[in-house]
């Protein structure tokens, strides 16, 4: 399966978040609602969750839903084998 990724690039002058051109990347996308603790304190829910090798990162959309949690996922030497993110 593949997702829309479109990595974020920063705000403008009115705060709005910028994004670069959306790429495909190979995800596997799940429905299901989880309660997240995000950076800044705030819980919130999140919708979705999305498993990918490609390097993701916070406030970076995926198919349209903004990224609230971000966990590398490592094999048992250590090695980054993909990302699990959480996105609403």
């Amino acid at each position: 399966m593949a997702a829309s990724y479109a990595a974020f690039t920063g705000t403008d002058d009115r705060d709005t978040y910028l994004y670069a051109m959306p790429t495909t990347i190979p995800a596997r996308i799940i429905q299901k609602t989880k309660t997240v603790t995000t950076k800044e304190g705030e819980v919130t829910t999140a919708s979705w969750t999305v498993i990918t090798t490609q390097p993701v990162n916070l406030n970076d959309t995926i198919d349209g839903n903004v990224v609230i949690s971000v966990t590398e996922m490592v094999d048992y030497r250590g090695n980054t084998v993909g990302y699990q993110a959480l996105t609403q």
